[in-house]
This record gives structure tokens, C-alpha cells and sequence, in this order.
């Protein structure tokens, strides 16, 4: 009585584009999760609301001339259209603005409230966590097809 080994090439090599896949993909994740977040922050402010889902507290002063129903810290737009991603690749992703002023609406000031855009440092949202997990999960189905 013999000993065979059967080997279906077609698997092998899909095996391989699949391994292949998988060392791409964490670029990948790291870009969809940057998009991701890009489109958090926006939800964020059209529902003028903090990462956590809190109301942003209401303006204080309004500025003489302008709309006084336009929507909190968005002014001119600036600073809401100003959020890139910075980097993203297989390490991790970068999101934020180079509006100099942004720093001082999301940690606030003593004669500012804070008004967070992002979330603050070691403090990932649920949702916002939930969110990444999906967009993760799919990018992963993806590479393995």
C-alpha cells in the first residue's frame, strides 16, 4: 500500500494571491479608516455634536453681520472644510486640519467651551469604534475574497 499526496495547483495559487491580499491590507484599512473618519467629523458637524454624540454648547456672541442662524463654528467654513487626511498607511492614518485656530474649539479655552471635532486623545467613541471595526472587518472580507 502506497502514500499519495494530491495538490490542486488552482488552490495553491489562490492561496497565494489571498496571502498577498492580506499584506496589502493593512494600508488599506488604514486608508478606508482615514476616509471614515473624515466623514465622522462631518457628520459631526452637521449634527453639530462632539464624537461622543453631546451637543455642542450654543454660541455665546454672535457676530455682528452674519447669519445668526448658521450653524456652530462654522463661520466662513473654513475650519470644517479644512480637515485632511495627513497620512494613512500600514502603520496607521493620520486625520486633522492646519487651521490654526481648531485647537482652540476642540480643547476649548477659559473663555471658550470646548467644542471637540475630533476625539480627544485615547478616548475612541463606541461608536465611533464601531464604525472603524466595520470598515476594518470589511476591508479584511475583501482581501480574502
Amino acid at each position: 500500500m502506497g502514500i499519495s499526496v494530491k495538490i490542486n495547483i488552482r488552490e495553491l495559487v489562490e492561496f497565494g494571491r489571498t496571502i498577498e491580499n492580506l499584506k496589502e491590507a493593512p494600508g488599506r484599512i488604514s486608508a478606508e479608516l482615514a476616509l471614515t473618519t473624515l466623514r465622522l467629523v462631518a457628520e459631526g458637524f452637521a449634527r453639530e455634536a462632539d464624537p461622543e454624540g453631546r451637543g455642542w454648547a450654543p454660541r455665546v456672541v454672535e457676530v455682528a453681520g452674519r447669519d445668526p442662524g448658521r450653524p456652530i463654528l462654522v463661520l466662513t467654513g473654513r475650519m470644517k472644510a479644512s480637515f485632511r487626511i495627513i497620512r494613512a498607511n500600514a502603520r496607521g492614518f493620520v486625520v486633522g486640519t492646519s487651521v490654526r485656530y481648531a485647537g482652540y474649539h476642540q480643547r476649548g479655552t477659559k473663555r471658550m467651551a470646548r467644542r471637540s471635532m475630533v476625539p480627544l486623545t485615547g478616548r475612541v467613541p463606541a461608536a465611533w469604534q464601531q464604525e472603524w471595526e466595520r470598515v476594518a472587518t470589511e476591508v479584511l472580507e475583501r482581501a480574502v475574497g
